[in-house]
């Protein structure tokens, strides 16, 4: 996911049926190997497909937009092996009009549908693609209700921290590996969504997830937000593992200005608070105070969560056998989705900067409340 972001609710919707087993592990923080730089530069093989053939494994390209007028689009392209007779491949997408709740599209196909062009830098899922060029994403819809064609142009070069990989247990069997091919960028285009044309401008964030581990399996939280100051970007993620992989919490945080990816590091304290009660879900942080101190930079400030635009919950879904399914091996899993405000104080070499600006935040929850 984003699982990061919109990938677990991708992942689950493209197994509706799928009976899933999910395993236990030694009880330990997340592993990584940290040869060469903490902050790399994303390499051409990485944007493309990372083929396994574990079971589980699953790879999710995400692209998050905000218009300045304030649409929000979360766009996901999906390969997984996860599946009763065999994976599936798919593209999802979540678009809220500005002030209104997200209208979800998910198109589905087996995975005879993927394709790709290392010379291009083309992934493509039937009638869908993406194209990823010297810092430049474009991205392709083509469906009957839903077409877009959206150019993000890179204010710097994607990054990923060392080799992007982390290890979930003492053997190695299991993990996540995590691109960031465009931690900020200028987004162009149209949407016609419904019938309705939009024509869009304003900012986006894109990032790439390969894993072999089902993401409720090893972690019952996930918080994100991504600040889009109009010199800066704070991108910041933090997930809690489930007991059987040790409980603890791992962190990434990107921190940009228009020249430059600043620092990509692990170091991150987030406390969620002003918690929200979900009648058919669970509790969701709505705030976050968050704060990081590293040779090359401080942090520390706040996001407030002021409007929830979007809640994905898989098991809507689904019928009642469905949802028996994966509850028994994924809870109930819900993503909330808030627009907010990012309140930072950012320290680089002793210069000081105030940060605030427009802000997309996710509480995610798989497993139980804290």
């Amino acid at each position: 996911m984003d699982l990061g972001s919109s990938t677990l609710a991708s992942l689950l919707a493209a197994v509706l049926t799928a009976v899933l087993l999910a395993g236990s592990a030694p009880a330990r923080a997340v592993e990584v190997d940290k040869k060469g730089p903490a902050l790399s530069k994303v390499q051409a093989e990485d944007w493309l497909r990372h083929p396994n053939d574990h079971s589980y494994y699953t790879e999710s390209w995400t692209t998050i937009l905000r218009s300045k007028q304030g649409h929000v689009v979360f766009i996901t392209f999906l390969y997984s092996n996860i599946g009763v007779f065999a994976g599936s491949t798919g593209v999802s997408v979540s678009l809220a009009m500005p002030g209104e709740k997200a209208r979800h599209y998910v198109y589905e196909y087996p995975t005879g549908q993927y394709a790709q062009d290392a010379k291009s830098g083309r992934v493509a899922i039937a009638s869908h693609f993406m194209s990823a060029r010297e810092g430049q994403v474009f991205v392709r819809i083509k469906e009957k209700d839903l077409k877009m064609d959206i150019t993000l142009q890179g204010w710097t070069a994607g990054v990923k921290f060392h080799d992007g990989k982390m290890y979930l247990d003492e053997k190695r069997s299991k993990w996540l590996q995590f691109f960031v091919h465009v931690p900020r960028g200028q987004a162009t285009g149209e949407i016609e969504a419904d019938g309705k044309k939009i024509a869009f401008e304003g900012d986006g964030y894109m990032d790439h997830w390969v894993q072999n581990v089902l993401g409720s399996d090893y972690s019952t939280h996930w918080w994100t937000a991504r600040l889009f100051h109009p010199t800066h970007s704070v991108i910041l993620m933090v997930v809690k593992l489930t007991e059987e992989y040790g409980g603890k919490r791992f962190a990434r945080l990107i921190v940009t200005d228009r020249k430059k990816v600043l620092v990509f590091d692990d170091s991150l304290v987030l406390k969620g608070s002003r918690e929200k009660s979900d009648p058919k879900g669970h509790k969701y942080a709505r705030h976050y105070e968050v704060k990081h101190s590293g040779a090359q930079l401080s942090l520390a400030g706040s996001f407030a969560g002021e409007f929830l635009f979007d809640r994905e919950a898989i098991l809507d879904r689904m019928n009642a056998a469905q949802k028996q399914i994966v509850k028994m091996v994924a809870g109930n899993p819900v993503i909330y989705r808030m627009s907010g405000t990012g309140n930072l104080k950012l320290a680089v070499k002793g210069a000081k900067t105030m940060l605030k600006g427009p802000a997309i935040m996710e509480s995610i929850v798989l497993g139980d409340d804290e």
